[in-house]
């Protein structure tokens, strides 16, 4: 992001390690289990944790930050923290990754993210789908049946590199989550640890956090001790309800939840056409859709339902197996893998950061949670946890106060807003194009597509969805501190240099390789970007922050100049952080 204004340089005054002191004695709990006292040399009180089971591994009983939750938001803040030195252990409750609703489009502003962090998204990419296959969106009857219109889905061709260095790009969850979860481990400062439930945490005096946590294979608890709490358990998250931060619905509007059913199966659909997502139109029964992880050999089928209308019941394989084989449209051989009945309502946390424990936040689902339109849930997490880190980062490093910290929320929430609206209005657009296909005559589907005036009204039913599937501006154009524009579409992006912004990207050389400015800011440091005669030196320290110059004309070659034009560092002496 680009900055501005006065950072602070007070030292945070204290360190990140908690020191121990074991007692030798022992005691029974009021359950009659074995514990011992453990009383902290630093911290000055006593508390209690059962004895350790020589068969069963424990987590650390101090780490500088305790990660709730271990898919991908989890995962992905303990590698952002381990890449800035800082150590973490996470906390997965399950035994076994769950089923759906799993996401699969990653969008730019993320695949920047992870890039940043020097994961490898070309091998990524590898694991995903290609672009070739997840084309297009397909308005249907059936796979088989009548197509009533298609829409590009989302910028996938290379034409959009000279806006991002990573266009959006399809990977199935769970696969995304293995990479993480590896990548996490190797950099040798995450621990993860399956089965283990968070409970409960108390702030100490000196605004340490004590946490409880309950190993589910022994069903015994015990504590540990971090300087910061971070919620990334889903939806459904305890650390919210412990945090006491009220869980809101959008826009104040009274609770309207969506119940799906997913359906994980293994088919090989790869001779129907291309695309990632089918959407199957129906006059009578709940929305409908498909989503393309492998047209090969891996697919998920989603139906939508009224519980008030049809029981959860009835969801049988049987039953999930003839709404698959109506909406191909023919019978095809499959193995269903899973079935999954979840629910869905707009809703944002009131805060990020506890106002009972000081440095407890919420990231990804726990903070804020979207209908499925759009993939933005996953997405707006990622975003989450690298505005965090690096602002935990900060202050460990003195350059803040902690302070900082408190703008995490300010900045994160206007986002899951403006992605909470525009899920909702991609929602109200699929109904509304079911509305037009189907019409309100006795006339059939394949009737009005040859009738001029119901055809046109479905073909602009069909592009009012285009934002749904093209939200480039609302990926990367959104501006911190910054309200979004009414009216603006979400297609609508021009890069631009703003405190708040993104950074732009370019193409440009720097040490005779072609990368983008995106490269040059690696997470750590301050980068100041100088025009030509502003600055003769490399760095520049402000206190405990070092500050980074990258010059035009020296540190990197802008040789069509329209970069540094937009940067304003093209005419007189001036920089930018």
């Amino acid at each position: 992001m680009i900055s501005t204004g006065h950072l602070s340089t007070e030292a945070f005054g204290r360190g990140s390690e908690a020191t121990f002191a074991f007692s030798e004695s022992a005691s029974a709990n009021e359950n009659g289990s074995l514990v011992k006292p453990i009383t902290s040399a630093k911290y000055g009180f006593r508390y209690l944790t059962p004895t350790d089971n020589p068969s069963r591994p424990q987590p650390p009983s101090a780490t500088p930050v305790l990660i709730i939750g271990g898919g991908p938001i989890g995962l992905l803040a303990g590698l952002l923290l381990a890449k800035r030195g800082i150590s973490s252990v996470i906390l997965e409750r399950h035994a076994q990754r769950l089923g759906q609703p799993k996401a699969h489009a990653i969008n730019p502003r993320s695949l920047e993210i992870l890039r940043q962090a020097g994961l490898d998204t070309a091998y990524l990419r590898k694991l995903g789908a290609s672009a070739e296959d997840a084309d297009a969106v397909r308005f249907v009857l059936s796979m088989k049946g009548l197509e009533v219109g298609w829409l590009p889905y989302e910028r996938q061709d290379k034409a959009v590199t000279e806006l991002t260095p990573e266009p959006l790009f399809n990977i199935a969850q769970p696969v995304l989550e293995n990479y993480l979860w590896k990548a996490a481990l190797e950099t040798g400062l995450v621990s993860i640890w399956k089965e283990w439930q968070w409970q409960s945490c108390t702030q100490l005096e000196d605004k340490t956090i004590l946490s409880t946590v309950l190993d589910r294979h022994t069903n015994l608890e015990t504590a540990i001790i971090s300087e910061y709490l971070l919620g990334c358990d889903g939806a459904h998250a305890r650390s919210r309800d412990i945090f006491q931060i009220p869980f809101e619905t959008l826009d104040g509007l009274p609770p309207a939840p969506i119940h799906y059913v997913s359906v994980n199966f293994n088919a090989d659909l790869s001779k129907e056409k291309t695309g990632m997502l089918w959407f199957i139109m129906t006059k009578t029964a709940g929305k409908r859709n498909f989503i393309a992880y492998d047209r090969s050999n891996n697919w998920v089928f989603v139906t939508t339902f009224n519980p008030l209308e049809t029981s959860r019941d009835v969801f049988t394989e049987e039953y999930c197996r003839f709404l698959i084989d109506q909406s191909i449209g023919i019978k095809v051989d499959y193995k269903v893998i899973g079935i999954t009945l979840w629910n869905t309502t707009p809703r944002i946390a009131k805060h990020y950061r506890s106002r009972i424990i000081h440095n407890a936040f919420l990231a990804g689902d726990a903070a804020h949670c979207f209908p499925s339109t759009g993939g933005l849930g996953i997405n707006t997490g990622i975003g989450d946890v690298h505005n965090l880190v690096w602002k935990i980062h900060a202050t460990e490093n003195g350059w803040s106060n902690g302070d900082i910290l408190d703008t995490y929320e300010a900045e994160r929430i206007p986002i899951a807003v403006a992605n909470s609206r525009q899920s909702r209005a991609n929602e109200a657009k699929i109904h509304a194009l079911g509305r037009a296909v189907f019409g309100t005559s006795d006339k059939t589907v394949e009737e009005r597509m040859r009738d001029p005036t119901s055809r046109n009204e479905i073909e602009k039913a069909v592009r009012d969805n285009q934002d749904h599937f093209d939200s480039l501006d609302l990926q990367i154009g959104f501006v911190y501190n910054q309200r979004r524009p009414e009216g603006k579409s979400v297609r609508d992006f021009t890069p631009q240099c703003v405190p708040g912004g993104r950074l732009p990207h370019a193409w440009i050389k720097s040490q005779g390789r072609i990368i983008s400015t995106l490269d040059l800011v690696d997470g750590h440091d301050f980068i100041l970007f100088a025009s030509r005669g502003f600055f003769e030196g490399s760095i520049v320290s402000c206190g405990k922050v070092n500050i980074r110059v990258v010059q035009i004309g020296k540190g990197i070659v802008d040789n069509e100049g329209k970069w540094s034009k937009l940067m304003g560092l093209d005419g007189s002496p001036a920089a930018v952080l």
